[in-house]
């Protein structure tokens, strides 16, 4: 029989097993709460968005939590043990780090379990939001919209004889569209005059308007839909 690994704690996740093991029990109350009637969603920032409302606990402090427990679901997926038995191997080593931060202040584990095994109770919401980002950016390049942006600018038309005042001109759009490929960010230009514009404005529109013809096979097939949108 293969030997189960020992389970290591990834350095991205601890500030939220941090505020996970110092959660008040009205936290603890308000989040279980929160996460009872929320929906799935794309990735892990809009679930915290989403349920930011309900809990008193800091936004920062909340994404570090939902992306904690996302990543905890995924590690318990993959080793295919029971959610008690996951519980007490994050317990283990998490005893096993050098970091007083990472363990109980007054040494009592029985609460951190409690409130482990059941927040990554939520699995099906732990789930479809964990595996939805994957799913929607399974693509080359990913369209980024922080970096995307349009550009403005008036192009003087001059004249041959440089003496003779500007009588002419004309307005060109650049749109930068910024992607992310392989992680890493990148952008290219294109230039438009406004008929451009309008013709990509129609565009869009109709891709609005595919995206809502479709949403009444997801009504007719009983499927949650995910998406940005949805929150």
């Amino acid at each position: 029989m293969a030997r189960r690994t020992r389970l290591t704690i990834p350095e991205e996740t601890r500030d939220g097993v941090r505020r996970l093991l110092t959660l008040s029990e009205e936290e603890f109350r308000e989040l279980d709460q929160a996460l009872e009637e929320a929906a799935p969603t794309l990735h892990g920032g809009l679930l915290a968005s989403a349920i930011a409302p309900k809990v008193k606990i800091d936004k920062g402090e909340l994404n570090e939590i939902l992306y904690t427990l996302l990543s905890l679901h995924l590690g318990h997926e993959a080793r295919k043990a029971s959610l008690e038995k996951f519980v007490e191997d994050v317990c283990q080593a998490l005893q096993a780090e050098d970091d007083d931060s990472l363990k109980p202040a007054d040494g009592n584990w029985e609460p951190f379990k409690k409130n482990l095994s059941h927040l990554l109770g939520f699995e099906h919401l732990l789930d479809i939001t964990s595996k939805a980002f994957d799913v929607m950016s399974e693509h080359p390049n990913i369209y980024d919209n922080f970096g995307t942006r349009v550009l403005t600018d008036i192009r003087p038309i001059f004249p041959k004889n440089l003496e003779e005042p500007l009588s002419a001109a004309v307005i060109v759009h650049t749109l930068k569209i910024s992607y992310m490929e392989n992680n890493e960010r990148k952008e290219f230009f294109v230039a438009l005059d406004s008929r451009d514009v309008r013709e990509l404005q129609e565009l869009l529109k109709r891709a609005e308007q595919k995206a809502e013809k479709l949403n009444e096979v997801f009504a007719a097939a009983q499927l949650s839909r995910i998406g940005p949108e949805t929150e």
